[in-house]
C-alpha cells in the first residue's frame, strides 16, 4: 500500500497512524492491522487489485450495511465500522480481539459449545430485526426470493446426479431435493450474513466475539444461514436453532434447513470426492469433515427427519 493511501486512511481516522502492517491476504481483499499514536488498534479491509473470485458485494456496500446494523443495534457481535471509502474501495474498522473459531472450538467445553451455538443462533436472528427488504435495496444488497430449487438455479444437484458419485450420495441429494421444494412455503425472507462459517467467526474468551467478511450478505431465507452449521457441527444444530428461536420468536423448518446444507455442499462432495488428495490437506489444515463424513451425517440427519 502506498503513502498516499496511508495519509488517506489517517485523514479518515482523523489519527497518527503509529504502526501499519500486514495481517492477512483473502481471495478477494487485504487486511491490515492499524495502530494510531493513542493506542487504539483497527484493522482495514482494502480490495485487491488481483482478485481470485468474486463476493455478491463490494467493499463499499459490504462496509455500509455493516456500519447500519451496528448504528441500530451496538451489542451485535459484529465490527464497529469507523469509515468507507469508494476510491480505493475499502473500510475500517476497530480491532476485534479474539480467536477464529476453527481454531478455538476445540479448546472449549461441552457447555460452552453449546452457547457458542446459541449466541450465532442469535445472530442470525438479530440481524434479520434491523434490515428491511427496501432498505436491503438501498444499500445494494442482493434481494433473494427464491423458494424453490428451480428458483435458485438447481444445476448443481442435477450435476451431482449426473455424477460419478455413489449412489448413496445420490439417494440422500435427491431426498433433500424433495425436501427442500415440499417446504417453500416455510421460507423465512429476512437479511442474512451467508457465509457464516468458522473462520469468519471470532471467540473471545469462550463467547461469540464477531461475525466478520459480509461480503455475501443478502436479503434472503434465513434458513440458508445455517448450512454451515448442518455441515460441520451436526450435534449443535439443536443450539443454534434454539438461539435463534429464543431470538426471533419463529420456527424454522428442520426438513427446510437440512436439505438445503445439502444442496449447498454437493458440489463441493462432488470435488472432494473426485481430489481426496485436497481433501486430505483441508481435513489437516482446517479440520475439515471428509466428504464421505459429511454425507453420512447429512443421511442420519434426514433419517430422523
Amino acid at each position: 500500500m502506498n503513502a498516499q493511501i496511508k495519509m488517506q486512511i489517517q485523514s479518515l481516522l482523523d489519527k497518527e497512524i503509529k504502526t501499519f502492517s500486514p495481517k492477512g491476504r483473502g481471495m478477494c481483499n487485504n487486511i491490515y492491522n492499524i495502530e494510531t499514536s493513542d493506542g487504539k488498534k483497527y484493522l482495514l479491509k482494502e480490495a485487491r487489485e488481483d482478485k481470485e473470485t468474486e463476493e455478491q458485494n463490494d467493499l463499499v456496500i459490504e462496509g455500509n450495511v455493516i456500519r447500519h446494523l451496528y448504528d441500530l443495534d451496538s451489542t451485535l457481535p459484529i465490527p464497529n465500522v469507523i469509515f468507507v471509502s469508494d476510491n480505493p474501495k475499502m473500510y475500517g474498522y476497530e480491532y476485534i480481539e479474539g480467536e477464529m473459531m476453527v481454531y478455538a472450538w476445540e479448546k472449549l467445553t461441552e457447555s460452552e459449545k453449546a452457547g457458542v451455538a446459541k449466541s450465532i443462533g442469535a445472530f442470525h436472528a438479530n440481524i434479520g430485526k434491523h434490515l428491511t427488504v427496501d432498505q436491503a435495496q438501498e444499500i445494494g444488497i442482493m434481494v433473494d426470493n427464491s423458494q424453490t430449487l428451480d428458483q435458485m438455479g438447481g444445476e448443481s444437484v442435477q450435476a451431482f446426479l449426473d455424477d460419478d458419485v455413489p449412489e448413496s450420495y445420490k439417494e440422500t441429494a435427491q431426498k433433500a431435493k424433495k425436501f427442500f421444494d415440499e417446504t417453500q412455503e416455510l421460507a423465512i425472507f429476512q437479511c442474512i450474513h451467508n457465509d457464516t462459517h468458522n473462520e469468519n467467526t471470532i471467540l473471545h474468551n469462550q463467547r461469540l466475539a464477531a461475525v466478520v467478511d459480509f461480503g455475501d450478505c443478502e436479503y434472503g431465507d434465513v434458513h440458508r444461514e445455517f448450512a454451515y452449521h448442518v455441515r460441520r457441527y451436526p450435534e449443535y444444530l439443536k443450539y443454534f436453532i434454539a438461539g435463534f428461536k429464543a431470538s426471533s420468536g419463529k420456527d424454522l423448518s428442520l426438513k427446510r434447513l437440512i436439505s438445503y446444507a445439502i444442496i449447498a455442499d454437493v458440489e463441493w462432495i462432488a470435488y472432494y470426492h473426485h481430489n481426496p488428495e485436497r481433501e486430505a490437506e483441508q481435513v489437516q489444515k482446517l479440520g475439515m469433515l471428509t466428504a464421505d463424513k459429511r454425507m453420512t451425517n447429512y443421511k442420519n440427519l434426514m433419517d430422523q427427519l
